[in-house]
């Protein structure tokens, strides 16, 4: 059998990953459109899962490392809540850093690796905050702007 082997299953049309059969790694894992996509117990046995797919104390360096750069963006998330500036700060990049985060929560979903879906999924908060307040502020100011030409 080849590394990745697929096949449908016919009544939900979703393909099976057939992954190596050992100790370390899930067997098979559904992927494809469906409600369970989404489920928290999906998320929850992802995370919590006793078949993890590397040996204890690198799943704590996972999660130590995750923690660190997790923590590093809420500075900049609370500084931006209590001043509200935010004119020093990108819009393309926290966009950039959004999505980047979102997917790689997704990735951290799809291949069953707890730290990284648990630390994007935190991760997310923080910078979705500055975006939010960013986007807000350049609202705010082009709208302000109009009145003062109009």
């Amino acid at each position: 059998m080849s590394y990745l082997s697929n096949f449908e299953d016919r009544p939900s049309k979703r393909k099976i990953l057939q992954l190596p059969q050992n100790d370390c790694h899930v067997d098979h894992f559904l992927v494809g459109p469906g409600p369970d996509l989404l489920h928290p117990a999906r998320w929850a046995n992802a995370v919590l899962s006793l078949n993890m797919a590397h040996p204890p104390a690198v799943t704590l360096l996972g999660y130590l490392a995750a923690s660190l750069t997790t923590l590093s963006f809420f500075p900049q998330a609370i500084k931006t809540i209590r001043t509200g500036d935010t004119t020093a700060i990108s819009l393309r990049m926290y966009l950039l850093l959004s999505v980047g985060v979102a997917c790689w929560g997704l990735y951290g979903y799809i291949i069953h690796d707890g730290p990284v879906m648990v630390a994007n999924a935190i991760t997310l908060v923080p910078a979705l905050v500055v975006l939010q307040r960013k986007i807000s502020q350049m609202l705010h100011n082009r709208h302000a702007r109009r009145i003062q030409q109009g």
